[in-house]
């Protein structure tokens, strides 16, 4: 083979391949829908330590919801079919202000059980390492009786060094529940 037909071959080839990963990344980017921003709601202005110094930033707070996924039957899987293993959020595209304290309300509409690592029952990375649930200030929660955990991570590598993980207990009553009820308290089995 002489030397042009080798560099024009391996430059179709990365070409190509260029071609299919550009393919595959946008068939991905609209194999779900992306939801309207859900916008932080100002609440006010908290006083956090800082590296050691008092500061005081912007609050916001957002309230979302889980579900299981029998409740968004369009949303995962094959064909756009259900994944009942799946989580549903009422809200996945969140938007909140830097450098703020952020309340996030969940309201658990899903079912659950026990986790495959117990470490992920325990409240890490809130401001004081708890949790409200309920009504009552946690540290952590029966993990065997978990419907999912909201978990943020930083990004491996990166200078901020984030990680926050708290446990939702699971709902009971779960498999008729209607995604428009304001309380997953009302569901109904």
């Amino acid at each position: 083979m002489t030397r042009v037909k080798a560099l024009t071959l391996s430059l179709a080839s990365v070409v190509i391949g260029a071609v299919i990963l550009a393919a595959a990344g946008l068939a991905l980017a609209h194999a779900q829908g992306v939801q309207k921003p859900l916008v932080a709601t100002p609440v006010g202005y908290s006083t956090v330590n800082v590296d050691g110094h008092r500061q005081t930033v912007k609050h916001v707070a957002l309230t979302l919801g889980t579900y299981p996924d029998s409740q968004f039957s369009t949303v995962f899987g094959a064909n756009h079919g259900p994944h009942p293993d799946w989580v549903a959020y009422s809200n996945n595209n969140l938007v909140v202000p830097q450098n703020s304290v952020v309340t996030i309300t969940i309201k658990q509409y899903d079912g659950g059980g026990a986790l495959n690592n117990t470490y992920f029952g325990n409240i890490f990375g809130t401001l004081d390492g708890t949790a409200t649930i309920d009504g009552k200030v946690v540290t952590h929660v029966d993990p065997n009786h978990i419907g999912h955990t909201f978990t943020l991570r930083g990004i491996p590598g990166s200078q901020r060094n984030i990680f926050v993980s708290v446990p939702i207990p699971a709902n009971d009553v779960v498999d008729s529940c209607d995604p428009g009820n304001p309380d997953p308290s009302i569901c109904s089995a």
